[in-house]
């Protein structure tokens, strides 16, 4: 897990109760939105970097990683980085929407034609550590936000003091 520190926030959050509720909105909106943006970078950058990086042949993975808004409260603002979504293929196969969850954290793979109880033989065997028949991991989200965290709350600091000078001394 990584280790993050913000310095002086009850400092900022005391002057930000002086504020209206929509100039802060907006602050705190370009300013998420960037540091969204910079772990949303680092996600990208997991890709491609060689030794079995995940999706390194077609790159749709890498394409979708995009930052979205979430609906808030007037004084809370959410940005999601986010990867995968439904995608038809030329063929009319389609890669399912869950895609990205099975590159981070690995997958059985399936095979249709083995019984029940084979079945459940290779699923405890690959609990207890025998991976054979499994997709190995790639974790690209979770270490853009173990590497970026810091960074990102670093931004959004930046970016309220850049906006809001007077609330950031």
């Amino acid at each position: 897990m990584a280790e993050l520190q913000l310095d002086g926030w009850a400092e900022i959050k005391q002057r930000f109760a002086d504020l209206p509720d929509k100039m802060m909105k907006r602050v705190l909106t370009q300013a998420m939105r960037e540091a969204a943006n910079l772990i949303k970078d680092e996600a990208k950058a997991q890709f491609g970097s060689g030794g079995g990086a995940p999706n390194e042949i077609s790159g749709w993975l890498k394409s979708t990683i995009r930052v979205t808004a979430r609906r808030g409260t007037p004084t809370r603002v959410v940005f999601n980085v986010v990867a995968g979504g439904e995608y038809t293929l030329g063929d009319s196969s389609k890669i399912h929407p869950s895609y990205a969850v099975w590159v981070e954290r690995g997958h059985l793979i399936n095979r249709t034609n083995l019984s029940k109880p084979e079945k459940a033989a290779r699923h405890m065997a690959n609990r207890i550590g025998n991976t054979s028949g499994m997709v190995p991991p790639h974790p690209f989200m979770r270490p853009a936000i173990e590497q970026g965290a810091q960074a990102a709350i670093d931004r959004v600091v930046m970016g309220v003091s850049d906006r809001l000078p007077e609330v950031v001394t």
